[in-house]
């Protein structure tokens, strides 16, 4: 009986399987094909945009193996596509003998015949999570359409804030002395200081504490847990005070990840990087928030487009994810 045909995409993983022999977003923009079959325009896009997109293509290639409720698929899935470290920069032969030799429970045939299922099953994770995207997109932006807020013309600028009301000096304990000089208490004119607080082993990333806001700005919904930095606070100092208040999670400065202003809310954002030290995570804010979990970091994209995330936060992450040091 002749075999069902597959999709570009189907052959772009099984390309990626054979010569990538590590999922990482470096490697996927090495040998694109997976990228392209996603996003036909990926190649007209600059450094940025290619980085991320390969950033969320990863993101979501592992959530779609956590999503195989069979052992041996998740096994199956981790070495074809090298996630694991234990199968990078081996062979996809050495890969398939190293599960034979070392897993209980497998067999050759069972590789052989699992791959090509498994290979289908997260192509179509991919493609749907790529729909589901587009239609979020599209919602978000009917949405401020019909919000009764006038809309910027396209000659309103919108000023970001002064960069000199801002200055960041880093101690060895990276506890980020950032001084704050400002005369207005207009929230929107303040810095907003962001807690990335991590659980796991050490120098690992397996969890990321989030909140969801009870009000949603736009297609903010879930985030990282904030607090609006006054004059006179420290904001490595105000973030671990605000997770605790807002989460039970007590919590310890890391890194300071860096700035921006926000592409959503125009608010200059500055990212800590935290270590969970201790307590419960639970909604000690009803008034502002409405929920408090745990998250895996593979998932993260399930919670927060990958594209709304501060890049060099979100890279640390995976870095951390894949067990590599802070």
């Amino acid at each position: 009986m002749a075999s069902k045909p597959v999709s570009e995409l189907h052959r772009a993983i099984e390309i990626f399987g054979r010569r990538g022999r590590k999922l990482s977003a470096a490697r996927l923009e090495e040998i694109d094909a997976i990228l392209v079959a996603l996003l036909p325009d990926y190649r007209e896009l600059d450094i940025e945009g290619k980085q991320r997109f390969a950033l969320l293509v990863v993101a979501e290639i592992r959530s779609a193996i956590e999503q195989f409720n069979d052992s041996v698929d998740r096994r199956i899935a981790d070495a074809v596509l090298a996630v694991s470290s234990e199968f990078h920069d081996k062979t996809v032969t050495a890969r398939r003998q190293f599960v034979l030799e070392n897993d209980c429970g497998f067999s050759e045939d069972q590789f052989k015949n699992r791959r090509r299922r498994i290979i289908r099953d997260i192509a179509q994770y991919l493609e749907a999570a790529m729909r589901d995207r587009d239609s979020h997109a599209h919602a978000s932006i009917a949405e401020s359409l019909d919000s009764e807020e006038p809309s910027q013309s396209a000659d309103q600028k919108i000023e970001p804030i002064d960069n000199s009301s801002v200055t960041i000096s880093v101690s060895g304990d990276y506890l980020g002395n950032i001084n704050i000089h400002q005369t207005s208490l207009d929230a929107i004119s303040l810095p907003v200081a962001v807690g990335i607080v991590v659980d796991g082993p050490p120098a690992r990333a397996d969890k990321v504490l989030l909140v969801r806001r009870r009000e949603r700005y736009g297609a903010l919904d879930w985030q990282f847990p904030a607090g609006i930095v006054k004059p006179g606070e420290i904001p490595a100092e105000l973030i671990v005070h605000e997770v605790a208040a807002e989460t039970g999670v007590h919590c310890s400065v890391v890194d300071l990840l860096g700035q921006r202003v926000h592409p959503i809310t125009n608010v200059r954002i500055i990212y800590f990087l935290c270590r969970y030290i201790s307590g419960i995570a639970d909604n000690l804010d009803p008034n502002e928030n409405r929920d408090v979990i745990w998250c895996e970091v593979a998932s993260i994209g399930r919670y927060i487009p990958i594209e709304n995330i501060y890049l060099p936060a979100y890279q640390r992450l995976q870095l951390m994810a894949a067990r590599d040091v802070m």
